[in-house]
């Protein structure tokens, strides 16, 4: 029997910088207050059960939490048992997982910002408690830890329950009484056990990906002899690390002793730190924090999880997106999600998104259409810009998984950047191309991250671009393309040719013996060019425009500029971007130079054949060179040398694209952990 699991990958909180005219202020994104203001209920309440219920019209599945209401501080209630719909869940044999989305643990207690729910629900076990939904997905919630006495949400912490918060609800206007939750606090105290009892020493390695099936060492004291009800527990990649409860399943435990468990990394968790549990309910959390450089989308099934891959899903090579029509019109919303399309299929992975033509589909439903739409009215819930839908077909006994469908809506009420130009994004906008780029990440089948250099990074804020793939991105996508291969009747996927885009090709050559050194780049292209833009980093993935270049007179495929002075403060990484006058772009590859204004102790150039190392320092220095899928390509070592000495690594048959290099000196000590493109 064919099995059906589909991922709903929704994607980006509304985040807010409020600007004050005389006051540069920053404050937490989406503020609680503004958040309750919003919400017509507010209530504190307790999760006493879950169950998984169809939507009887599109037929998605929905996780039903029944709340026990302690106490209500806006909307009129006249019971005390609520229940609260959050998209996803499992009706064997399909499971749907939505990202970002409320799921709370049976027994949590906080404070629930809600308001009534339009979706009916064929019911297994009917209700006639109301029904509602969270507003801003999973910010719906204010967390309450009932041993600690503290509340916290993804955005903020606001201390101790009864006292920080409280006072602070009650300045706001709320009636907050206290009979509940002196209870709570004082049974909650009644049960607290010694969390000394467990002590964590070390962990290795550092840097992990999740879903990957990476295994963690954790070594320490007090873990008991066996597992039992014992767990580690991972920051939630899907909330910034707000709460630490990202779970393995009993299958990913491979060894659990006193004083050492190893576990693989789940997916959806994120940098941060991790906390052990045993047995007795004593527990203990990391005093440093576990990276997480990517996160892998799993499906779970039988108590196991899986990796999805990517096919050819219906015989075009890969599959094939379609605007509806209101999107399609709008030609400035259009050109900036084929931006962001050719990011990641032209600049990035290769993936074989291709778009192709319009649609008078108006709905995300597994349906045999890859559709690219605005939601209607408020689908979406308040505070998400995006939602990436993907729906799985399983095979081989539930063993092997493939992508057979994605659909992405954006929420047609945002004011939306469309404008090509960097930092064109007003502080009153969010920037449709990144949020675009972020929804195709979830369609390439990864997950969230908490780091704010990448694509991936779970929340976005107004007036913030992040138009370009991180090394972090580009590994977690070539790792898809990689691990991916044909099955479930499908054919293997194939790589996206970007020779049918309007650039063909952009070559970057920097001529170093210049002075001032010279850029010089070749252009082939199907359409007439607007003009270039040179753009500078320092750590090759942000970018900055330094200046504008309009198009000659004279008509040539070859051209150059000087880098002068004024723009080497800003590198050392510079690259060319070019436009055509439609608005379309494309980047050119990465160069990189030195000047004594950047006042690095090592730069690198990497060229086809070779990399060169300019050291200013007389340690020796030792590292490894990474293949874009994580794998080692070479071992490098460099004896110590005069300070300014140049070392030549040959390194013929390299691969052309992004690869990382890591360097320590002699004490182990790190000095240089950068990506380099390889032309």
């Amino acid at each position: 029997m064919v099995q059906y699991n589909r991922c709903f990958c929704s994607i980006f909180y509304l985040s807010l910088l409020l600007h004050i005219h005389g006051i540069s202020a920053q404050i937490a994104p989406a503020p609680l207050k503004e958040r309750m203001a919003k919400a017509p209920h507010v209530i504190e309440a307790t999760v006493q059960d879950a169950y998984a219920a169809m939507d009887s019209h599109q037929g998605h599945i929905y996780t039903v939490y029944v709340l026990k209401v302690h106490q209500v501080l806006k909307g009129a209630l006249n019971t005390t048992t609520v229940e609260l719909l959050s998209p996803g869940g499992t009706i064997f044999p399909r499971r749907e997982v939505v990202i970002p989305s409320l799921h709370p643990s049976v027994g949590q207690s906080g404070l629930w910002l809600l308001e009534p729910s339009a979706v009916a629900l064929v019911d297994e076990r009917p209700t006639e408690h109301p029904r509602f939904r969270a507003i801003y997905a999973n910010a719906g919630l204010v967390y309450y830890d009932l041993t600690a006495n503290r509340a916290f949400d993804i955005f903020s912490a606001y201390g101790s329950i009864d006292g920080q918060l409280y006072t602070l609800l009650k300045e706001w206007g709320y009636p907050v009484r206290h009979s509940w939750i002196t209870k709570a606090l004082r049974a909650s105290k009644a049960e607290w056990r010694d969390p000394l009892a467990v002590s964590i020493t070390s962990f290795s390695p550092n840097a992990v990906q999740a879903g990957k099936g990476i295994i963690l060492t954790i070594n320490g004291s007090g873990f008991g002899a066996s597992r039992g009800s014992g767990r580690v527990e991972f920051s939630n990649a899907n909330n910034g690390g707000a709460t630490i409860d990202i779970e393995p399943l009993s299958t990913e435990y491979i060894s659990w002793s006193d004083t050492q468990i190893k576990v693989k990394v789940p997916t959806d968790a994120g940098t941060g730190k991790f906390r052990v549990t045993n047995s007795s309910g004593s527990s203990a959390t990391s005093s440093s924090s576990l990276t997480v450089e990517y996160n892998i989308i799993n499906v779970t099934y039988n108590n196991r999880r899986y990796r999805t891959n990517l096919v050819d899903s219906d015989g075009s090579g890969g599959y094939v997106l379609k605007y509806h029509t209101e999107l399609y019109n709008n030609t400035q919303a259009r050109d900036a999600f084929r931006r962001a399309l050719d990011t990641w299929r032209c600049d990035g992975t290769g993936v074989y998104f291709e778009d192709n033509g319009t649609t008078n589909i108006d709905q995300a439903a597994g349906d045999g259409v890859n559709v690219v739409r605005f939601d209607n009215g408020n689908e979406l819930p308040p505070g998400v810009l995006g939602q990436s839908y993907s729906y799985f077909i399983g095979c081989n006994g539930g063993t092997t998984w493939v992508l057979d469908e994605t659909d992405l809506v954006f929420n047609d009420g945002t004011n939306w950047n469309y404008d090509a130009a960097d930092n064109s994004t007003a502080n009153n906008q969010y920037d449709f191309e990144t949020v675009a780029l972020h929804e195709l990440g979830h369609s390439h089948q990864l997950g969230h991250v908490i780091n704010t250099n990448d694509v991936m990074h779970y929340a976005l804020p107004n007036g913030t671009e992040r138009r370009t793939l991180s090394t972090n991105d580009l590994n977690a996508g070539n790792d898809v393309i990689n691990f991916s291969q044909g099955s479930c009747g499908k054919n293997n996927m194939q790589i996206y040719n970007c020779q049918a885009l309007a650039f063909n090709h952009l070559q970057l050559t920097l001529l170093s013996h210049h002075n001032p050194p010279l850029l010089q780049w070749h252009l082939t292209t199907t359409q007439p060019i607007s003009h270039f833009i040179l753009q500078a980093s320092r750590d090759g993935y942000s970018f900055t425009d330094c200046t504008k270049l309009p198009i000659p007179s004279d008509h040539t495929s070859v051209y150059s500029l000087p880098l002068y002075r004024k723009w080497q403060v800003s590198g050392p990484w510079y690259r060319i971007k070019a436009y055509t006058q439609n608005g379309a772009s494309i980047s050119s590859n990465l160069v990189h130079f030195l000047s004594k204004a950047t006042g690095e102790p090592i730069s690198v150039v990497a060229t086809a054949q070779s990399l060169v190392l300019f050291c200013s320092d007389y340690d020796a220095l030792e590292g490894v060179l990474i293949h874009p899928n994580g794998t080692i390509i070479r071992k490098i070592r460099i004896p110590s040398s005069t300070p300014g000495h140049l070392s030549v690594i040959h390194i013929r048959g390299l691969s052309s694209g992004w690869h990382r290099l890591v360097l320590h000196n002699s004490s182990g000590y790190p000095v240089f952990d950068k990506a380099l493109f390889v032309p």
